[in-house]
């Protein structure tokens, strides 16, 4: 793609940001969509909070890793 062309730029790459920054200086105006995965984890993890239960799910969550060494490995690929 043309530089002159590219409006938004997505990476699912770790270290993404020094390409976005090398893009920036060639075309101010793009728009990076790199945090998009970010986001949506953030909105999942903010309306689980608001559920009922989730103090419950939290703590059945922290039993289950604080023990999963010791299960048997299909358990473990289970979960």
């Amino acid at each position: 793609i043309p530089l002159m062309n590219m409006a938004i730029f997505y990476s699912n790459f770790p270290d993404h940001e020094h390409v976005l920054a090398g893009l920036k200086l060639l075309k101010p105006g793009i728009v990076s969509l790199c945090g998009l995965t970010d986001m949506t984890g953030r909105a999942c993890h903010n309306g689980f909070m608001k559920m009922e239960f989730s103090g419950l799910i939290l703590n059945l969550i922290t039993q289950i890793y604080k023990h999963f060494p010791s299960f048997p490995a299909a358990l473990q690929n289970l979960l």
